[in-house]
């Protein structure tokens, strides 16, 4: 992590350390170093944080927004034996990393961020607007500009290296695939009308790579 990206999540983290013992971003900037983490690493929190400045009117619990940016990868299994399937309890360890960490576990902005870190799991369209606004800032990168797009489905396929590539292929053209599903792929309707077609082109361009056992600008 560089020493910027060290300050500006100190700085950010300030406003919710109330909320929190000492130390504890320290404790999750020891996560985000972890070795492997070429996407879900400190960078991608920090962009989600820049982005939440951006969006901050819009959301109607910004404590809440930002503690579950902080903690929602806070936990993050990078695979280390192909015989494996990848873990899937990285949102409900990262939910228990943010209460242990917590002075009161049961205040409604930590709750309200335990429901918002839950719900990354699965990307599914919300009611709630807060954690529709989460959803969308998680999938932001999905709406980057192509080369940006491309270096994300790079890292995400270092982070998973361990899979021979034609089963990683295959497992994610399903995932990108599911993203197109949705009539709408975002909550929010401002980052919609944005990023929705660019998103869409974007996902196009991973599936007809990965049609292809490639991963896109390889």
């Amino acid at each position: 992590m560089s020493p910027y990206t060290r300050a500006y999540l100190a700085r950010e983290f300030a406003e919710i350390a109330p909320l929190f013992e000492a130390g504890a971003v320290e404790r999750i900037c020891t996560h985000l170093e972890e070795p492997g983490r070429a996407y879900h690493n400190a960078s991608h929190v920090r962009n989600l944080l820049w982005l939440l400045g951006k969006m901050r009117d819009h959301a109607k619990d910004p404590l809440a927004l930002k503690v579950a940016i902080f903690f929602h990868d806070a936990i993050y299994h990078i695979p280390t034996d192909a015989q494996k399937p990848p873990a899937h309890d990285n949102e409900v360890r990262s939910v228990s990393l943010m209460q242990e960490l917590a002075i009161d576990a049961t205040h409604p902005a930590l709750v309200k961020a335990g429901a918002m870190i839950l719900c990354t799991a699965g990307h599914a369209r919300q009611e709630d607007s807060d954690i529709g606004l989460m959803l969308d800032l998680d999938l932001s990168v999905l709406a980057a500009s192509p080369a940006r797009f491309a270096r994300f489905e790079q890292a995400v396929r270092r982070e998973y290296e361990v899979y021979p590539l034609p089963l990683y292929c295959m497992a994610r053209m399903r995932i990108m695939r599911g993203f197109l599903e949705p009539h709408e792929l975002f909550n929010t309707l401002v980052l919609s009308r944005r990023w929705q077609p660019r998103a869409e082109r974007n996902l196009r361009a991973a599936i007809n790579s990965l049609e292809q056992g490639k991963i896109l600008g390889y």
